[in-house]
């Protein structure tokens, strides 16, 4: 009889047994950095890097595997030196004023942790997609002689798309307290819109906090 109880109490146990050990914990997260714009061609050749931020909240699966859902935001500044250097063949005086450029989404995540130096120092992986919304700014340029002023104006117009984006990263996480860690990752994403595909490489420093 006692050890059929002693059955029953260990099964009745083992969940929070194995909860208890993998330790699976709810995560949010902050980041920022700096990133650039390499396609669609239009926007890398009028603007230049610029800084990122994002948040997240994440569940862990194991000590291994993390699953997690983020927003993310990207801006890009104004490269009017590179813009200018393009116009240089008009013989008037220009001036150019483009307005900032970014890239926004939410995505569904996986990373997985691998122990490979210290004890509380992991290397990871991370995929992911979702939805992104592009926005690349208006430009407007002024052509002019300073004996007769104004000669020409152009307004290019800004332009707004959606679609689908995969991003994939890798990175270290270090952790400093039972609950909180620093991390540093270069990411990838890449766009699938309707008129083109947009690519961006990125930068990425945060803090993951364990919640509970």
């Amino acid at each position: 009889m006692k050890k059929y109880l002693l059955l029953i109490t260990a099964i009745l146990l083992l969940p929070n047994m194995i909860i208890a050990q993998n330790d699976y914990k709810y995560e949010l997260y902050v980041n920022g950095g700096f990133g650039a714009p390499f396609f669609p061609k239009y926007l890398d050749d009028n603007w230049q890097w610029g800084f990122n931020g994002g948040i997240g909240l994440g569940y862990r699966l194991s000590p291994k595997w993390l699953i997690e859902g983020s927003a993310d935001l990207y801006t890009f500044n104004f490269d009017a030196p590179e813009f200018y250097a393009r116009l240089s063949q008009t013989a008037y005086i220009t001036t150019a004023e483009g307005k900032m450029s970014n890239i926004a989404s939410l995505s569904a995540n996986v990373r997985y942790f691998v122990n490979l130096f210290a004890e509380d120092t992991f290397l990871y992986f991370m995929g992911g997609m979702g939805a992104q919304r592009i926005f690349i700014g208006s430009i407007k340029v002024l052509y002019q002689d300073y004996s007769v002023g104004l000669v020409d104006e152009d307004y290019f117009a800004s332009i707004i798309n959606y679609g689908f984006q995969m991003h994939f990263a890798t990175g270290f996480d270090i952790i400093s307290t039972a609950k909180r860690s620093y991390f540093g990752e270069i990411r990838y994403t890449v766009g699938f819109l309707s008129d083109y595909n947009s690519h961006v490489l990125a930068l990425k420093l945060g803090l993951r906090q364990s919640l509970w």
